[in-house]
């Protein structure tokens, strides 16, 4: 696929990988406007990590006034997610 820069040349590549919130002008040109979402006001990640969750625990988390973070064990496994929420402040 070629891809054209603002600020560079014309560029081939096989794979495009771009990440985007439920709100994007990115989301809406490739999928179209998304009716049956909202914005809830925060800005949120969730990755993978190298840490392994403890055996029954459900994770760990901090809070704060408009912010938190922590890490948990989804599914069957010992592998470790974490996540961030943060207040979108840009509103």
């Amino acid at each position: 696929m070629k891809v054209s820069f603002e600020h560079g040349p014309v560029r081939e590549f096989d794979l495009i990988v771009r990440t985007d919130g439920l709100h994007s002008t990115v989301r809406r040109l490739a999928f179209g406007a998304d009716r049956n979402s909202s914005n809830i006001g925060s800005i949120t990640s969730l990755s993978r990590t190298r840490t392994r969750a403890r055996r029954g625990s459900l994770g760990d988390r901090v809070n704060m006034p408009s912010k938190m973070a922590g890490i948990y064990r989804s599914g069957n496994h010992a592998e470790a997610k974490a996540y961030f929420m943060f207040a979108d402040r840009s509103r």
